[in-house]
């Protein structure tokens, strides 16, 4: 089985709650339990310290996902493709959809992968982000898996962090028997859901890590006073 995404995270208010006459001030919870205004400020505090490591986060992860796709790209068909893609004026991003699918007609997988790899490199976009994971999930179930794994980096670079190509990367990996390859992609994505504070969705994740790579002590900690406390440690 490869790796799940864990749920979106859920608001603080439970659908239960008693109805009250007025919205509860800002040192309340919605349930009318008055917050102290010192945990108000560990609160605050512990999400400015998180947010600020998401810089940090997102360089690594660019900085891994460049480095693979040089890799994909300058070996092989990769290379081959790469060439190709290269060769003429780019596409109207109009008609991309068309000059992908007219790739995939006449079995060009890796020319469409390259494709969108030029494109994330010269007009980088959430729509070409979009582009390119469409074009890894077509590779991927068109049986090229490098081919997917390349679209997948490129939408990466293309609209970071793209955590939907974070888990198909951890997905591809783990389908090639490379677990400690799946756990870096997956590791990604548990420190961005920290970094927003929703420890519960990121914890869901490192108990998938702590499984693939179990000689990670310090996954297993994180996992073991996670499961404790009902949060993250700082």
């Amino acid at each position: 089985m490869r790796p799940a995404e864990p749920t979106a995270a859920v608001g603080a208010a439970g659908a239960t709650a008693a109805p009250t006459a007025r919205a509860p001030r800002s040192t309340e919870t919605a349930w009318g339990i008055r917050i102290s205004p010192r945990l108000q400020q560990v609160r605050q505090r512990r999400i400015a310290s998180r947010q600020a490591e998401v810089p940090s986060i997102l360089a690594q992860l660019l900085e891994a996902a460049t480095r693979d796709l040089a890799a994909v790209l300058g070996r092989g068909k990769g290379q081959r493709a790469a060439r190709a893609a290269r060769r003429g004026a780019a596409p109207d991003p109009a008609e991309l959809r068309r000059v992908i699918d007219g790739l995939f007609d006449g079995r060009r997988p890796w020319e469409a992968a390259a494709l969108v790899a030029r494109l994330a490199a010269d007009v980088p976009s959430p729509a070409v982000s979009d582009a390119a994971c469409a074009v890894g999930e077509r590779c991927r179930d068109g049986h090229e898996p490098e081919a997917a794994r390349a679209a997948f980096l490129s939408a990466i670079l293309a609209d970071p962090p793209c955590e939907r190509g974070c888990w198909q990367l951890g997905a591809l990996a783990f389908a090639r028997k490379d677990p400690k390859d799946s756990a870096r992609w997956l590791e990604f994505v548990a420190r961005l859901l920290r970094a927003r504070v929703a420890d519960q969705d990121a914890l869901a994740v490192y108990r998938q890590i702590a499984t693939l790579t179990p000689s990670r002590r310090d996954v297993q900690e994180l996992v073991r006073v996670g499961s404790l406390n009902g949060a993250l440690p700082d």
